[in-house]
Order: C-alpha cells, then structure tokens, then sequence
C-alpha cells in the first residue's frame, strides 16, 4: 500500500530547556526541506568562522548523520546548532524519505524550527500519523501499530514486554497460519461444492472439523487466557477504598501514595466526592479511589457522594473495605459491607494502635471468610500497611498463570474482541460435522466470518473507521 504524498512534520519529543527536541519529516520532498534549511559545521564554532555548506540529497544519503546548524533561509540567522539524520526510502520508519532533526530543547527554539519546515512545504501531522503511514505502506501491520503506543503507554515492564513482542511481529505470525489455513479450506469446500465428483466433500469437511477441534480452539482459548492473565499489568487494577465516615479511608489512601493527597480531618464526612489516583503497588499499576464515606444523611451534597460511592464499588476489581477497630460496629457498616459482599474485597480493620473493641473483633470473626483477606493495619503509624500491600499484589497476580513475565504475546481488547468471534466460528465448525450440504453451506459462512475477523485483526479489511479509532489515541510525532 502506497502512503499519501504529502509531506508531515511533527515534534516528536520536546523536551524541556537543556533537553534534545526531534523535529521528524516524512514524505517526498522531506530532503528537499533538509537541503534548503540545513548547513554543515563544526561543533561549538562560531558559523562565521567555518563557513556555510549547502548539502545536496546525495551527500545526505551518504552520510546518514550529519553535524550542522538550521538556518532561516529567508533572513540568513543561525535557528540552532543540530544534529541531521537522513534515511530514504524505503528504508525507514515510515518507509518513505525521513529526516530527523535533534535540536535543543526548549519551546521557543523548537517553534522556530517547526515555523521554517512548515514554511518550507510540510503540513503538520496528525495524532499517530508516522505510525499510520509505516501501516499504509505495509511496513508494519495494525497488531504492529498499535504495539507502539501499547510500548508507550507501559506501566509495567510485563506490559512493556508483551507491547514489544507484538512489535516485532508476535501476534501477527501466531494467527498468519489461521489466515492461510482459512482461505485454503474455503478453497477447498468451494471446490468440492462446484465439482462434488473430484473431490471428496466427507474427507474435506472430516479434516478441518478435526483441524480446527485439535490445533485452532486450544490456541484461540490460550490466546485469549493470555489477555486475562496481562490485564493487571496491561490495563491496571481499579481499587476502591470503601466505609462510613471517618473510619480512616484518605488516611489508608495517602499512607498507600505514600503522599498527603487526600484531606485528612477529625471531622466525620470530610470526604464528598470521590479521589482518584494512580499508584504503584509493589510494581504493579493500579488506580487508587477514595469515596465519601456511607451513612444516612439528608444533605444533597453528601446523598450523591454517597450515591458515586456505590457506583465505584460497582466498577472496582478490588474493595478495601475499611472499620474502625477500635469502636462499636454501626449499622453504617453493616450497610457497606452488603454492598461489597459477593465482590472481591479486602477487611482493613484500621486503627490496630488502639485497642480493639470487642464487636468489631466479632465482625471480623464474622465476616472474614467472606473476605479476600482480613488485615489489620494502623494508618497513624503504619503498621501493617506494607502487608496490606503485599496482599493486594497477592490477589492481583491470583489468577495470572506465572509472574508475567512468562506471558509471551496477549491481545489487548480490540484484539481480544475479535479473537472471540473467531473462536466462536470455528467452536461452531468443530462441533458440526455434517457433510450435508446446508451444514457445508453453514460452515462457509463461518469460515467467511472468521476471515473477516482475522482481516480485522491484522488491518487487512481496509475499515478506515477502525484505522481512525487506532490512530486517534496516538500523539502527534508517533
């Protein structure tokens, strides 16, 4: 596939003041703008006393790298003192003409930089589109693509790992043999359906029910677990931190951020509306969510906070369920503890410092068996919180099979999403084995509806709305 010919610019990383800045061009007269703004030198020299060299497209090739300094050709003034990367096509990123230009960072010498490429014939790129052009012109494939902001985007090096894997072509070359195997068995109940005399229609539809039985649905099924088994290091866990009033939850919050984040009082129901933060516990990513404390109230404010309570304890893959140990359980906890039984949920029996008043000692003997985990933590002077984490690493890496590290390639949800309608085709394939000929007619479809998925998967069908949906979440210089 032939990319447009337009050609793009964008600021691939700015950095900040005493940082490097890359300016990238991609397209057919990206070393005509190098040429024109682009003069060699000598480091740390004044341009007057080295003189200026106007390199041509050839001596640009030769030497790849290029020491010199940006010049505004309409005034003459020196822009920066730079470091010029040329790479033709197609052998680059994009798989047309490149230049990469390393300047000092900072944003007014970047803009001065940006001003002169657009004046010089480029328009601005959009979100994604240096990625998009090396999938246009079959450089990468969509598994590929998205693998590069899936890289970007890492919160654990698990994560980072797999994104890599499907860079260098992980997942496409595990289902590239489905995608062959499907277009030959199509082929051939084509052909046994046209000419029923010279081919064996029981033999054909007998091979690939067993095929796709044995070999197809396991390896779908694999794949599939495999995205499960990523999801905490991929995506992330949502942990909510749920209780009545003044039961410690900002403080368990700011002792889990290791940071004073949330507002801390004396006073029941300084909480109102729900704290969102990103943490890492123990390595693992994770979002972190105060809520306002739950008890009967009259008070519009507190009636809704209350209300976006129980929305995020709806939505956490994980609850930690907080108590003051040291007083009467209330039938304010009573209330929380019905709406987070039957989820996965941690007791955090708080205040362990002071001593324990004997119905909360009863609640937890009551209701710890229900719980993930049952812990006893002092967020005063906290003890007990690094065993609180340790446990929510436990119960997030329950379910992986291995540490993660082991994970190998693991589709992310797009991929996901269509890899479950692949294997749905093909369960219904493997499970009927009729060589009728409506039953025959029936598995074409299937066999086309996996096609299409697979076509999907890879960025084959052509969907430009699947391309823009892709493309859009990337920034612009990627």
């Amino acid at each position: 596939m032939a990319g447009p010919a337009t050609t793009i610019a964008g600021v691939a990383t700015p950095a900040g003041v005493g940082g490097i800045g890359i300016v990238k061009i991609s397209g057919d007269i990206a070393f005509d703008v190098a040429c024109a703004l682009f003069r060699y030198g000598k480091f740390h020299r004044p341009i007057q006393q080295v003189g200026i060299s106007r390199p041509c497209r050839d001596d640009l090739v030769k030497r790849r790298l290029s020491h010199g300094f940006l010049v505004d050709p309409e005034g003459g003034s020196v822009l920066d003192e730079v470091i010029l990367i040329a790479m033709p096509a197609p052998h680059s990123y994009t798989g047309e003409d490149v230049i990469e230009i390393q300047a000092h960072g900072g944003p007014v010498i970047l803009s001065q930089i940006f001003q002169n490429v657009l004046r010089s014939g480029c328009v601005l790129a959009e979100p994604g589109e240096f990625t998009r052009r090396a999938f246009m012109n079959g450089k990468i494939d969509l598994v590929q693509a998205e693998a590069v902001l899936e890289l970007i985007n890492a919160r654990h090096k698990s994560a980072a790992g797999i994104a890599m894997r499907h860079l260098q072509g992980g997942l496409g070359a595990a289902i590239e043999p489905l995608r062959e195997a499907i277009k030959q068995w199509r082929a051939s109940l084509e052909g046994s359906l046209d000419f029923p005399g010279e081919v064996s229609l029981e033999s054909e539809v007998g091979s690939l029910c067993a095929i796709a039985r044995k070999k197809w649905v396991p390896t779908l099924r694999e794949l599939l677990q495999r995205h499960e088994d990523a999801r905490p290091f991929r995506d992330g866990t949502r942990i909510v931190i749920a209780g009545k009033p003044n039961v410690g939850k900002s403080s368990l919050l700011n002792r889990m951020l290791f940071a004073e984040r949330a507002i801390v009082t004396p006073v029941p129901g300084t909480t109102r509306d729900m704290l969102e933060a990103d943490a890492m516990i123990l390595g693992l990513p994770v979002t972190l969510v105060d809520t306002a404390g739950v008890q009967k109230t009259q008070e519009a404010v507190e009636t809704l906070g209350i209300q976006r309570t129980m929305e995020q304890v709806a939505l956490a893959d994980l609850i930690l369920f907080v108590v003051d140990a040291s007083r009467p359980i209330e039938v304010e906890d009573q209330d929380v503890f019905q709406n987070v039984e039957g989820k996965s949920f941690f007791l955090v029996m708080n205040k362990s410092d002071l001593a324990a008043h004997e119905s909360s000692r009863v609640f937890s003997e009551q209701f710890s068996k229900k719980a993930t985990a049952t812990l006893r933590v002092s967020c005063k002077d906290g003890t007990g919180i690094e065993d609180l984490r340790k446990s929510i690493q436990g119960a997030l890496l329950s379910g992986v099979k291995g540490n993660g590290e082991k994970l190998g390639i693991a589709p992310n949800l797009r991929q996901a999403i269509l890899l479950e309608r692949i294997l749905d085709a093909l369960e219904r394939i493997a499970n009927g084995c009729d060589t009728d000929r409506h039953e025959i007619e029936l598995i074409g479809y299937d066999l086309r509806d996996a096609a299409v998925c697979l076509d999907e998967l890879v960025g084959k069908a052509g969907d430009q709305d699947i391309l823009d949906r892709v493309f859009s979440n990337f920034c612009i210089g990627k």
